[in-house]
């Protein structure tokens, strides 16, 4: 501050109000001043952004440049699915003389299906500057599926075999093994975790992945066993990355 009755020239007071507006800031910088950190300043540590980049590789294709000769790249992801399932006419249809049976999966109209699945896509590049791969597709699962007397409650693993011709879009096709039970109605019609049968049985169909599959589209055929009668189901399915959402949501968090 200058001395009362002391006139101060135009470069000596835009100076004096630079110095203040600096002092301001640096208050603010400590947090002494009850304010934010300028935008700046708020960035994640570098092994986190390499940690979210690490784990979608597919969602930054300049990855998979990054070395000389083949690169096997995993792509972890967890995808929330849900979408219509309709039983297909069997190949022996029962007796319609014959009571109905509770436990038969459902015969009039599609019924909801949710499922979580559980899957690593590992890629294979041929060379350091391509984008296409091939890949193979691991997943674990499991499926609910509404019936009209009951439900039907599915574990699934299986492997499948995919092609990647940009960092956007993949196709594959993936086999898997589902063991569960269907849950079906007393004689009243009236549901019960008490009567069940014990399904096995065999889920395949084409998979297609977009926006690095963040979104995925699957058409499966379901064939399962249960203790001596065979249904077979028409499953259309659309599934939402969870996982790899979030990646793209922190990354672009970051940059913004």
């Amino acid at each position: 501050m200058l001395p009362p009755g002391t006139k101060r020239g135009s470069s000596d007071q835009s100076t004096m109000e630079r110095m203040e507006i600096w002092q301001q800031e640096g208050l603010r910088d400590r947090g002494e001043g009850g304010g934010t950190l300028p935008r700046s300043e708020r960035t994640l540590p570098r092994w986190t952004l390499g940690l979210a980049l690490g784990l979608s590789l597919s969602l930054a294709p300049v990855a998979a440049q990054a070395t000389s000769g083949p690169t096997i790249v995993p792509v972890p992801g967890l995808r929330l699915e849900i979408g219509p399932h309709l039983l297909l006419p069997q190949p022996n249809p029962p007796d319609p003389l014959q009571p109905a049976d509770p436990l038969a999966l459902p015969d009039r109209g599609a019924h909801l299906t949710l499922g979580l699945q559980l899957q690593v896509a590992v890629l294979f590049f041929r060379k350091s500057e391509s984008l296409s791969a091939w890949g193979l597709f691991p997943e674990l699962g499991y499926m609910y599926q509404r019936r009209d007397l009951g439900t039907t409650a599915l574990f699934n693993a299986g492997l499948g075999l995919g092609y990647m011709p940009s960092p956007w879009l993949y196709i594959a096709y993936i086999p898997r093994f589902v063991v569960g039970r269907v849950y079906g109605a007393d004689a009243d019609g009236t549901s019960s975790p008490d009567l069940y049968r014990t399904a096995i049985g065999l889920r395949h169909g084409p998979q297609l992945g977009l926006f690095a599959g963040i979104l995925q589209l699957e058409l499966s055929h379901q064939l399962l066993s249960l203790q001596g009668r065979t249904q077979h189901e028409l499953v259309a399915l659309v599934g939402l990355d969870l996982f790899r959402l979030a990646v793209v949501g922190v990354i672009v968090g970051f940059r913004h």
